[in-house]
């Protein structure tokens, strides 16, 4: 209702909803999906609106259940902060995001602990205890707004969800999906001269940036050398002797 489309985060024309804060929402009838206290993930993007021209204090990005010990919510608070809200417990990034930027999360809840998580552009921002009851979940799910009506004021794309609990690595793929991964700088260096001689050898370590999980593979004159897969070798033979890193 009320909703027009836009470009998405990637600026293609008409790929994304825009919600203009006062009446635009998208509901849908999911009869047998999200049942219960069972594990789940919902992910998107977003680009909340700055300035935000309504005077409400909670706009809505998603939202299903009916009352309130059962209801779950993907909001924003009047600060710009993100909340994720289960029944009567609220948790907040505490961080502010009315920024008209295009922005990436992903909820997952895993059932087995009861342990709900949340990441931003890929970031575990909030971990917390929690309980996820939506046991008379015959109503419709909500984008844009909430049974209450506080309206979402922005865009919202590629929202999915998901009947389990998405990995770290499976959310990494979803917001690197048609974006380029940041590109990783790798330094080596010599524990010694990089000259050795006949017995002697030399330690080589890698440094790798930004800080994230890489896999290394050494190679001498271009030629992976079996098992050495550690961000440092102790090289013996002369030869050209590099490094391989990728993201794990």
């Amino acid at each position: 209702t009320d909703i027009t489309l836009t470009s998405d985060r990637l600026g293609v024309p008409n790929t994304a909803y825009s919600f203009n804060g006062t009446s635009s929402n998208i509901q849908t009838y999911l009869s047998n999906n999200l049942q219960d206290n069972n594990s789940r993930t919902i992910t998107g993007w977003f680009k909340a609106t700055d300035p935000v021209n309504s005077k409400e204090f909670d706009f809505c990005v998603l939202n299903y259940g009916n009352t309130p010990s059962s209801a779950f919510k993907i909001s924003f608070y009047r600060k710009g902060y993100f909340d994720v809200t289960f029944g009567s417990q609220v948790f907040s990034s505490q961080e502010y995001y009315f920024n008209n930027e295009w922005t990436f999360f992903a909820m997952t809840f895993d059932n087995t602990n009861k342990t709900f998580s949340l990441y931003i552009n890929n970031v575990l921002k909030i971990t917390g205890i929690t309980n996820l009851f939506t046991q008379e979940f015959g109503s419709y799910f909500r984008v844009g707004k909430n049974d209450s009506n506080n309206y979402f004021e922005g865009s919202l794309d590629d929202i999915g969800v998901w009947n389990r609990m998405l990995t770290s690595q499976e959310i990494s793929n979803l917001y690197y999906s048609n974006t380029a991964p940041p590109s990783i700088t790798a330094t080596i260096f010599s524990g010694s001269s990089t000259t050795v001689c006949s017995g002697q050898g030399t330690s080589l370590r890698v440094e790798a940036s930004p800080t994230d999980n890489y896999t290394y593979q050494w190679k001498k004159n271009g030629i992976p050398i079996p098992t050495k897969t550690l961000p440092y070798y102790w090289a013996e033979a002369s030869g050209d002797y590099s490094v391989e890193v990728k993201n794990a």
